[in-house]
């Protein structure tokens, strides 16, 4: 009877033991990186080398590939936050001209205007961060842009956007640059 409670213990033990293995390599596989082929990928498989002195060859040669992919526009590394500026400054552009990123796009922006131009089709509005904008409706606003006041741009319907003047006053309009 007791040698059959020490194999019974025995079995469930290693049981448990090979539940906690599966687990612990489940959870590692889920941390890992997934990087595609190239010079980040070269860094990252330096670390799993046993000996110092090759990894330490491995992550010397696995750099100087970066810094060689960096300086020939191959590869370019930004945190999150250069990335959300560089896309607020292509709001409104055509989907085509914008880069995509891991970033969402902003649904606003909002800035101060620089220049603003009445014309024969409407208003041409330029703003403090260089954008310029060309009014595509017809609607006439009972306000009207002026250099120096924040006015806010909104995407709205079918790939348009809207410059409010104010919460509730603007007209649509169209990223020219």
């Amino acid at each position: 009877m007791e040698s059959r409670n020490v194999s019974s213990f025995t079995v469930q033990g290693l049981l448990g033991l090979a539940t906690v293995v599966f687990l612990h390599t489940a959870v590692r596989a889920q941390e890992s990186v997934s990087v595609p082929a190239g010079p980040v990928a070269d860094l990252l498989r330096c670390r799993e080398l046993a000996g110092e002195s090759a990894r330490l060859t491995c992550f010397d040669a696995a750099v100087a590939g970066i810094e060689q992919a960096v300086r020939a526009g191959d590869l370019r590394v930004v945190d999150r936050a250069v990335l959300a500026e560089e896309q607020s400054a292509r709001f409104g552009l055509r989907e085509a001209d914008r880069a995509r990123g891991a970033v969402e796009q902003p649904e606003e922006l909002s800035a101060a205007v620089k220049s603003a131009q009445k014309t024969l089709d409407g208003w041409v509005v330029t703003l403090e961060d260089g954008s310029v904008w060309r009014q595509i409706d017809a609607r006439t606003s009972p306000v009207d842009p002026v250099v120096g006041q924040v006015v806010t741009i909104k995407r709205a319907a079918l790939g348009s956007y809207r410059l409010l003047l104010n919460s509730n006053v603007g007209f649509r309009v169209r990223r020219v640059r």
